[in-house]
């Protein structure tokens, strides 16, 4: 794809729905280049309503200086990446927690809104990091293991077909036993 592609593509598309354009494309770009096609799209394609950063770091404090005044900036996934991206515009994420426990992604957000940081980054260290450290280096690594977590809180069956792997029984209980020693299980 080229700039010019990319962005003709959102414009068509954004003629006939609002558009949330998904940053995970752009990782690999030259940063220069990837955000040559968000200034034009900002400029280009005025059904663009959002962007999800999945890249993280400087690109999304950049993408975040660029574009916060015109559309939606939502971080992935993690509590950490919003905080990181917060202070330049990021207005939400996308919770992991929020379908498992949501007290947990309620009292981050609430400390976000109170701009209570240091409740926020309490948050991260003691839920967050740990879950995504743990669940990253399971067997089947985060897809796996987030279907085995919504077995245990009740939500859905960990069953997976092939290719993808569903955590065995005794892979089942080293993950109860490591949500229980977050206190959240």
């Amino acid at each position: 794809a080229t700039v010019d592609t990319m962005v003709e593509h959102y414009r068509a598309v954004s003629e006939h729905v609002p558009v949330m354009i998904v940053t995970n494309l752009y990782g690999s770009w030259p940063r220069a280049r990837a955000f040559e096609v968000f200034k034009r799209v900002m400029d280009e394609a005025p059904n663009v309503m959002a962007v999800k950063d999945d890249v993280c770091g400087d690109f999304a404090r950049t993408l975040g200086l660029l574009c916060h005044d015109r559309v939606a900036l939502l971080s992935g996934g993690q509590k950490q990446n919003h905080l990181n991206q917060h202070p330049y515009g990021c207005d939400g994420y996308l919770s992991t927690f929020i379908c498992f426990k949501p007290e947990v992604a309620n009292s981050y957000w609430n400390a976000v809104v109170r701009n209570d940081i240091p409740a926020a980054v309490g948050i991260i260290r003691d839920y967050d990091m740990p879950y995504f450290d743990y669940v990253l280096g399971v067997t089947g690594g985060f897809d796996a293991a987030f279907h085995a977590t919504l077995e245990l809180f009740g939500i859905a069956e960990r069953w997976r077909r092939r290719p993808y792997y569903s955590l065995n029984d005794d892979e089942m209980e080293q993950l109860a036993d490591f949500h229980r020693g977050l206190g959240i299980l």
